[in-house]
């Protein structure tokens, strides 16, 4: 008999399951090859501060951010984690603090825990990779401002997908975005392209993150999805 799936939010119990589905998922997309390169080289470093971070975006205090996962239920009631969706849902504070609040930042406490000395990384393609970030974030989605809810990350446990645990997980943000009335948006790597396409996202456009003198490089997408309850607020 197959398993079952429920999505729920996280909480601070499910970071060692989050993180074991992080390291398996992730491997499969493009750009988290690319940045990690010495990731076999040194595990330690990639699996302490990749649980960190994940520590930070589920912590209660860190309410500018919302996981979501998906569990598999087995006959026998066990359960198991097998995806994720990190959402940066920063929007309501900055609504209710006005334009001086300064969103929290988990990278950033991250690289100031010892993540900026990590040694699974390779410096100049993970700063070309944050300075990307930046470029995207002005580029495709300055002119929906502080109204829009952002996905950062996606992953499903390779053993479980096209079961429709990625676009569950997604879903879950374009109810919420069609709540609040507001766009969500997205970076998708060339991997989540379709499903993105899928479930109704419109791409914006395209960059592409390379160092200079290399001759690898990632490609990403910003894409968009309007409700119709955010156009009606837009208009």
């Amino acid at each position: 008999m197959e398993a079952k799936y429920a999505v729920r939010a996280a909480t601070p119990a499910d970071v060692d399951g989050i993180v074991d589905v992080v390291l398996v998922a992730m491997a499969h997309d493009p750009q988290w090859d690319w940045r990690f390169v010495h990731k076999r080289e040194f595990p330690e470093d990639h699996y302490k501060f990749t649980r960190l971070l994940y520590e930070e975006f589920i912590s209660p205090a860190n309410d500018d951010w919302h996981v979501m996962l998906a569990e598999a239920k087995s006959p026998d009631d066990s359960s198991k984690i097998v995806g994720f969706a990190v959402w940066d849902v920063s929007f309501a504070n900055k609504a209710k603090m006005g334009p001086s609040y300064e969103p929290q930042n988990p990278t950033a406490t991250v690289a100031r825990a010892g993540g900026s000395k990590r040694r699974d990384v390779a410096p100049q393609r993970q700063a070309a990779f944050r300075a990307g970030g930046g470029e995207k974030k002005k580029r495709f989605f300055d002119e929906y401002g502080d109204r829009q809810l952002h996905l950062k990350i996606l992953g499903v446990h390779p053993d479980h997908w096209r079961r429709g645990i990625g676009s569950e997980l997604v879903r879950w943000g374009m109810n919420r975005a069609f709540e609040e009335g507001i766009p969500v948006t997205l970076v998708a790597g060339s991997q989540g392209l379709h499903l993105y396409s899928r479930l109704g996202f419109k791409k914006l456009g395209e960059y592409v993150t390379q160092v200079p003198g290399e001759e690898e490089s990632v490609k990403s997408y910003g894409m968009v999805y309007r409700s119709q309850a955010s156009e009606e607020v837009q208009v």
